[in-house]
């Protein structure tokens, strides 16, 4: 309280190096009901506060606010401050009876990590499927980002209901994989946290294993995986779920959720002088 009185003051008096305003933009369908009190923090730590002042000196803080009336409650507050303020017992409110916070992800590289990790799979289990770029082209060159994820990869690819792949959760939070290859076509159906969260993906490829369904068992801090392969197809169809997040991740305690899936352009990405592949519509 002492460093943000002092950065208050030189503030005041015109140095505006010690608070620095930033407004963050508030999207109407997140803000409804909701209210976002003003921020002020520091990237300093407490230990770096307490050399400044000894040294007579000001640490920089940070004022994260949503309208300007919000910014000028929070300095009215501060003005209010002491030097040496008395120490009171603490306590932590809510900021609002409806806790209001937005994720961002992008959705492509999403889909590129569980293409990445079906791969994964096949070059740790499927010793006699060479994993390499003659027989697995196309999935390669998606992970590495040499053809871009589109709205057709993103339509079968993706997050599923973890109801649907319950029958081979793994125990005690752990993941759990289902490989299969029919006709040619790899299925991978991922199970995480113990049936918390899941996902499915597909894509062509050679197949030279003895077996056409394997399952895998992956304990949490633990390579001891477990690996049971039968010769026993389970073939379903999936729903690929992006906008859901409640059927996403159940186990979420939350409420009033809003999803909305949008689409931003993005540069091309780089490819080597050397690289014969070229992305696709670019």
């Amino acid at each position: 309280m002492r460093s943000v009185y002092w950065a208050f003051r030189r503030h005041e008096a015109g140095e505006g190096k010690y608070i620095h305003f930033e407004r963050m933009p508030v999207d109407p369908a997140w803000h409804d009901g909701c209210r976002y009190p003003p921020r002020l923090f520091t990237r300093s730590s407490p230990y770096e506060l307490a050399a400044n002042l000894a040294k007579g000196n000001s640490s920089s803080f940070i004022l994260r606010y949503a309208s300007k009336s919000h910014s000028k409650h929070a300095l009215n507050q501060i003005d209010q401050f002491t030097p040496f303020p008395p120490l009171h017992r603490f306590e932590r409110v809510r900021g609002s009876p409806m806790q209001a916070f937005a994720c961002h992800a992008d959705a492509g590289k999403v889909a590129r990590s569980l293409f990445k990790l079906a791969i994964n799979l096949l070059a740790a289990f499927c010793p006699n499927t060479p994993v390499s770029k003659e027989g697995f082209a196309a999935v390669i060159d998606l992970i590495l980002g040499i053809r871009p994820i589109n709205r057709q990869h993103l339509a079968y690819s993706g997050f599923i209901d973890p109801k649907e792949v319950k029958d081979f959760a793994a125990p005690n939070v752990g993941h759990s994989f289902r490989i299969q290859n029919h006709d040619g076509v790899w299925h991978i159906e991922s199970s995480f946290f113990g049936g918390k969260m899941a996902s499915y993906v597909y894509f062509p490829g050679p197949q030279g294993e003895t077996w056409s369904r394997a399952d895998v068992i992956a304990p949490l801090k633990s390579r001891n995986w477990d690996f049971k392969p039968s010769h026993v197809l389970i073939p379903r169809q999936h729903r690929i779920i992006w906008g859901d997040l409640p059927t996403i991740a159940p186990s979420l305690d939350i409420s009033n959720v809003r999803t909305r899936l949008s689409v931003e352009p993005t540069p091309p990405h780089y490819i080597p002088k050397d690289s014969k592949a070229r992305p696709e519509g670019q």
